[in-house]
């Protein structure tokens, strides 16, 4: 008996597309299926209590999540190995928009609202205050370091510009962008 593919007139090679493809149409019927197949997930959730607009989650490790509540102006640490949750309020309400983590544990989050980064200890809980110069940018946006940790560069919402602060020096450098 002649298999499909010789019946058709097909070589091996030719076999070995059709048969790629058809395990590629196959995965495409359902692909929540074929990625639980090829990568099982399990996904574990948390209520955060009174969230206003939790967003941003920094992962520190398996045991420290940081993320900031947005509409509630807070910082938030989650310990997903135990689910418990840690939230300190930001009194000037400043509407973070999101935070990173140094090496060194402390939480860095931009003051949407209030134009100014701000540095969180979380072993003391004290707030350092880094204003844009003269207000501009009013809104700065989104965190990163740089890869020396030395500088945290971000963009500003409505702004144009993209901003660097020197973290050993607390300068803010602002570069204008065009629209």
């Amino acid at each position: 008996m002649k298999s499909f593919g010789t019946a058709i007139g097909w070589d091996s090679s030719m076999m070995r597309y059709f048969v790629t493809f058809l395990a590629f149409f196959i995965l495409l019927a359902d692909p929540v299926q074929a990625a639980e197949q090829l990568n099982p997930v399990d996904i574990k959730e948390w209520n955060v209590p009174d969230a206003g607009r939790s967003r941003d989650p920094f992962a520190v490790n398996a045991s420290s999540v940081w993320f900031v509540d947005q509409g509630g102006s807070y910082l938030e640490h989650l310990n997903p190995l135990t689910g418990k949750i840690k939230r300190w309020a930001l009194e000037d309400e400043p509407g973070p928009h999101n935070l990173i983590v140094g090496s060194d544990g402390m939480v860095w989050y931009s003051g949407n609202l209030s134009a100014y980064i701000g540095r969180f200890d979380p072993r003391s809980g004290k707030i350092d205050k880094i204003k844009m110069p003269n207000g501009t940018p009013r809104d700065p946006h989104t965190l990163v370091f740089d890869k020396s940790e030395k500088h945290i560069w971000f963009t500003a919402q409505h702004g144009n510009v993209v901003g660097r602060l020197t973290l050993a020096s607390r300068k803010i450098d602002v570069i204008k962008m065009q629209t």
